[in-house]
């Protein structure tokens, strides 16, 4: 989407940790661009492997300030249920 993949495990291989840094910087940077333009608020953090998530937050929270919620290992398609089916809803992921 948006012209480009996020990076992968294989592509840190060989990287310096201030190359693989940068990557992750500009990974951060497509991920604030990418979920701005598509309106969501609340924005899947994409990383390469489980280290990375600390690193990928931080260089997130510029970007995007508060203005959005990040979340890892979920689902954000789902809507926030109004308050008639809120029951429902919760009782569906079970």
């Amino acid at each position: 989407m948006f012209g480009r993949a996020f990076p992968r495990q294989k592509d840190s291989e060989g990287l310096s940790t201030g190359q693989w840094g940068y990557r992750l910087k500009a990974n951060a940077e497509y991920i604030a661009h990418m979920f701005s333009n598509l309106e969501y608020s609340i924005i899947p953090v994409h990383y390469p492997n489980l280290e990375y998530p600390p690193q990928t937050v931080r260089y997130l929270r510029g970007p995007i300030d508060d203005k959005c919620t990040l979340f890892a290992h979920g689902e954000g398609t789902y809507g926030i249920p109004e308050g008639r089916s809120t029951v429902e809803y919760s009782c569906w992921f079970f």
